[in-house]
């Protein structure tokens, strides 16, 4: 799904923001340390990859936008609140919420990062299931299985059968100026 590829030609020319969008950071305080509720967040996109990849597990289809793919997550966040208020990692369902809006917003644009943008938008990404697409998913399996034979013995089982047991996950992710990452997630249905 994607004819680009990685534009940046050094990390040392990549803003602050973008690093943050590419590689996850956590958040400090105003004296420098962590707060007492750890502050970490991965890439906004690997975020929405696994949002993706249990949606699709759900509903065997993608989201219709970006707005469905948060209101299904803000609604199971308040119903495992309610259901067990006691062994929540926040002190309210709407702590929990906002760290899960924190958790995909865009360090680039500082809004919701647009995972649905095949062409290239500042701070926001692509993000597309493979497995909606037999022959794409096929393609996928035969190189998962190629790479495996070189590079045996490092990252999960690579079986024809572990991975027909995988989503797969493709992602971009759109610095400033240019494409920062590109990525395939295998992610257990």
């Amino acid at each position: 799904p994607c004819d680009k590829g990685l534009q940046t030609s050094s990390w040392d020319k990549v803003s602050k923001h973008e690093r943050m969008l590419a590689n996850g950071y956590e958040l400090i305080d105003e004296s420098g340390e962590l707060p007492r509720h750890l502050k970490k967040f991965n890439p906004p996109m690997e975020t929405i990859a696994h949002l993706l990849a249990s949606f699709y597990n759900s509903n065997g289809r993608m989201p219709e936008s970006n707005q469905e793919l948060v209101d299904l997550r803000i609604e199971e966040i308040q119903r495992a609140f309610a259901q067990n208020p006691e062994g929540a990692r926040f002190e309210t369902a709407s702590a929990a919420a906002d760290h899960f809006l924190t958790s995909i917003t865009s360090p680039v644009t500082g809004k919701l990062i647009e995972w649905d943008r095949q062409n290239f938008s500042s701070g926001n990404g692509f993000a597309v299931v493979v497995n909606t697409n037999p022959e794409l998913l096929e393609a996928t399996i035969k190189e998962n299985l190629i790479s495996a034979k070189y590079n045996s013995g490092s990252g999960p089982s690579t079986t024809r059968d572990s991975l027909e047991n995988m989503i797969f996950v493709y992602t971009r992710v759109y610095g400033e100026s240019g494409v920062l990452t590109e990525r395939m997630h295998l992610i257990p249905k």
